[in-house]
């Protein structure tokens, strides 16, 4: 009688025990929208973000309340290309996933900034470790807070029209 109750048990734990999947690896998402006239893609070949369009990138959180609302999730190459025409990268735009989670983690090396470029939104590139270099343009007059908060960079020349920092 022991025997049994012992084989049912058994096998009634056996049957309670939910088999999970593992995890399903976080999609790569090749392009998007990060601004009412601004887009990004992005090219697994050479591991190259491209933002493109006309005007500013969107900002990733509420201002009044200092909340995350998007994410405006970027798939973050190696290499990042903002091309000529956007005026501002927006708060939060290339975050490094650690920071906050949702996001796929990049490794950001270099980061390519146009003439049209004018701000550079709060913790834009937070956590980029890996970027070591930027140039910014003469046009720049505005970088938010911690703009470039953890990152790899050693030092920045900034331009003689940047009016505001932080």
């Amino acid at each position: 009688m022991k025997r049994a109750i012992s084989i049912f048990l058994t096998l009634l734990l056996l049957f309670s025990i939910q088999i999970t999947p593992p995890p399903a690896k976080a999609e790569i998402t090749s392009s998007g929208q990060c601004g009412d006239n601004v887009w990004w893609e992005y090219d697994s070949e050479t591991d190259t973000t491209r933002v493109f369009g006309t005007g500013p990138m969107w900002n990733n959180f509420v201002p009044d309340w200092d909340l995350i609302i998007g994410p405006v999730s970027i798939t973050v190459g190696k290499h990042v290309i903002v091309e000529e025409g956007v005026t501002t990268i927006g708060a939060l735009a290339f975050r490094k996933q650690g920071f906050f989670a949702v996001l796929p983690p990049h490794n950001m090396q270099t980061v390519s900034l146009p003439d049209s470029l004018e701000s550079i939104g709060m913790h834009a590139f937070v956590g980029c470790v890996e970027l070591r270099e930027v140039i910014l343009p003469e046009t720049v007059h505005t970088i938010g807070i911690g703009a470039f908060c953890n990152t790899g960079l050693t030092s920045v020349f900034i331009p003689q029209n940047v009016t505001t920092i932080g």
